[in-house]
């Protein structure tokens, strides 16, 4: 009498690692893009928070403050002055009157996804207007993306008035 053991052969077993990796390959990217988003979701409604809390406080003192101590919101534990670092954003408060989240992954600089909420009515470097709110896009696909889907339909594009390409910016 002859046992045969039953087992996958080498070939079977390399198929379902092939459909695996394919699978994965597709899935991450996807996942990656839905975790930007989230996490930038996050940022734009603190951003609104603070501006809201701005402009609390300059109908109190007619002025607007200058450091996170004197505001009636906390953003994270690691504030000093006008910044506060959570561990997905860097906020500030500029001192003409925005508020600015900038997303943390691979440092801050000229290409980070940058959200920014305009409290003042004065003039700004940027080239948004009181209450209105940009997303900064630097021209990267996956900034792009995520910036068209936090707009909505009523937001403008401008490609100039920021480093490194542009924004949408709604009210």
């Amino acid at each position: 009498m002859v046992c045969m053991k039953k087992a996958f052969t080498l070939i079977e077993l390399l198929v379902v690692v092939l459909i695996i990796g394919i699978l994965a390959a597709i899935a991450l990217p996807q996942y990656n893009a839905a975790v930007l988003k989230s996490r930038t979701a996050e940022a734009f409604l603190n951003i609104r928070a603070l501006a809201d809390a701005q402009e609390r406080f300059f109908l109190a003192t007619g002025s607007f403050a200058a450091s996170f101590d004197e505001l009636d919101i906390t953003i994270g534990s690691n504030c000093s002055e006008n910044i506060c670092l959570t561990s997905q954003f860097k906020y500030e408060l500029q001192v003409d009157g925005n508020a600015v989240a900038f997303y943390l992954r691979g440092g801050i600089t000229t290409e980070t996804l940058t959200l920014l909420k305009r409290y003042s009515t004065e003039t700004s470097k940027y080239p948004v207007k009181h209450n209105q709110i940009a997303c900064i896009h630097r021209s990267k696909p996956e900034f792009i993306k995520v910036c068209k889907s936090l707009a909505g339909a009523g937001a403008i594009e401008v490609s100039s008035g920021f480093t490194n390409g542009g924004a949408f910016i709604w009210s």
